[in-house]
């Protein structure tokens, strides 16, 4: 009920902008619903950021001719936590933290030491709470997941909300492949020419997808009612999406991660893995090739927007081009990197604070922007928390790939939930670090949720195995 009343809201608004009243009756048909199950506050969140990411995740409240920075997710996460305060109270819910959880408290105390500090320096109070909601605030996703989701059964129940909504996703790509261009591709333009025919977000989520789809292939279960044939089938369709998003950054995480994976997998795992890529390297082949036929029978020439979009690839995966700063997208960030290095240096310990803009120059202008268009969040948090925020990231990041490798050492041999669980959320740890390194992630609401909801994972899996 809670998951129709939010959709259904949330497609009257994409078709006839913002009505309060059908705003107000999705609150509070998913209020009383989350209020009785705090478990359904998780799932909706999720859901509805894999379906409609920004409109869920940044629409703003709008009364009268007043715009507030109250978004719809903000509003279930706070009915959420609410559920779980008013169980706490009752003595039905018992909280209780860890040692997984103190590196991300004591990176919450950097951070909200960064915020003060911005404050007592007048940055605007609105752009320093926007850095410190994202960078920190969005951490209630964690604490919410981890005291809510306890058992393997509330997981499974979460996987499943999670797989329901990555296969409404498939929309998205078929919308994009038809039309020529990505439904909300328009918020993440290119710096190169050419068009993202899936949103760089929805590519993301399907990243996410094809770890748990990859998870039930590697340690699949003969009595499942999908076969592997038909896993192998929707992770070409995954791989499809992720190249004509044209997303870099991903690309090459994808190629990081690979790179782990033949390291640790178990060899029966590696050889599945050979077997998915020559799989998916055929399937791609025939179907390029039926295409291309069908398409002369039918015109009579060869379809020309294959060439263009082929030199389009071209020209996103040319590393010649951003080594030479040729690439525009590169070129600006290195500008901005160093801008920020810069003015660090004026406050290297305390950082500059929280939401403080960033001036420099680029070539031929100045330019001041804020710290999250440095495109690499671990910069940012250096340039903006200094020495102190950054050591609370090493401390922080060194803990939990230690964890995570217990875990793994584990798990590497069984064949349950558990290890599918771990390869899913473990690896979108992974992904979440290299492309903090390159992007801005840390930076939106609608990605660092997941961040969130991974490490809760994580938590649940090293409370399992005992890796604390």
């Amino acid at each position: 009920m809670a998951l129709s009343a939010v959709s259904g809201y949330l497609l009257y608004y994409l078709n006839s902008g913002q009505n309060l009243w059908f705003y107000a009756v999705a609150v509070i048909v998913s209020g009383l619903a989350i209020l009785k199950f705090p478990s359904v506050g998780l799932y909706v969140i999720f859901f509805c950021t894999l379906l409609f990411e920004r409109h869920f995740t940044l629409q703003s409240l709008i009364i009268g001719e007043i715009e507030y920075k109250l978004y719809p997710i903000d509003i279930i996460i706070g009915l959420t936590a609410l559920s779980l305060f008013l169980k706490v109270v009752a003595g039905k819910e018992k909280l209780s933290f860890n040692k997984f959880d103190y590196p991300i408290i004591y990176f919450g105390l950097a951070t909200t030491i960064s915020f003060v500090y911005a404050l007592l320096t007048k940055v605007n109070p609105s752009l320093a709470f926007g850095a410190y909601k994202n960078y920190f605030l969005y951490a209630i996703v964690y604490f919410l997941a981890i005291f809510i989701f306890k058992t393997r059964e509330d997981w499974g129940k979460m996987m499943f909300w999670f797989s329901f909504g990555a296969i409404l996703m498939f929309y998205f790509l078929a919308y994009g492949l038809i039309t020529g261009h990505g439904l909300w591709s328009e918020y993440t333009p290119l710096s190169t020419s050419g068009e993202r025919l899936i949103a760089g977000t929805h590519a993301f989520y399907f990243v996410i997808f094809g770890f748990w789809l990859t998870a039930l292939y590697f340690w699949h279960k003969e009595e499942k009612m999908f076969g592997k044939k038909e896993i192998l089938f929707a992770v070409f369709f995954v791989l499809l999406a992720l190249v004509v998003s044209l997303v870099r950054h991903l690309w090459l995480a994808i190629l990081v991660l690979l790179a782990i994976w033949l390291v640790y997998l178990p060899i029966q795992n590696r050889q599945t893995l050979y077997k998915i890529f020559i799989s998916s390297v055929v399937a791609i082949t025939a179907v390029s090739l039926v295409f291309a036929w069908g398409y002369g029978l039918a015109t009579g020439s060869a379809p020309r927007f294959v060439n263009k979009y082929v030199y389009i690839l071209k020209e996103r995966a040319s590393f010649g081009n951003v080594v030479s700063l040729q690439d525009e997208s590169f070129r600006w960030r290195v500008s901005a990197w160093l801008a920020g290095l810069s003015l660090w240096r004026s406050s290297p310990v305390w950082g500059i604070g929280l939401g403080h803009p960033i001036t420099g120059y680029d070539e031929l202008y100045f330019f001041e922007i804020p710290p999250r268009d440095l495109h690499n969040n671990y910069l940012g948090i250096f340039v903006q928390a200094g020495l102190l925020g950054f050591a609370a990231i090493v401390y922080w990041f060194v803990y939990l790939l230690r964890c995570l490798n217990r875990i793994w050492d584990r798990l590497k041999n069984s064949d349950n939930f558990d290890t599918k669980l771990f390869f899913v959320w473990g690896n979108a740890v992974l992904l979440f670090m290299i492309v903090f390194s390159i992007s801005v992630y840390w930076d939106i609401n609608l990605f660092i949720v997941w961040w969130w909801l991974s490490l809760a994972a994580m938590r649940y899996l090293a409370q399992q195995t005992k890796s604390l």
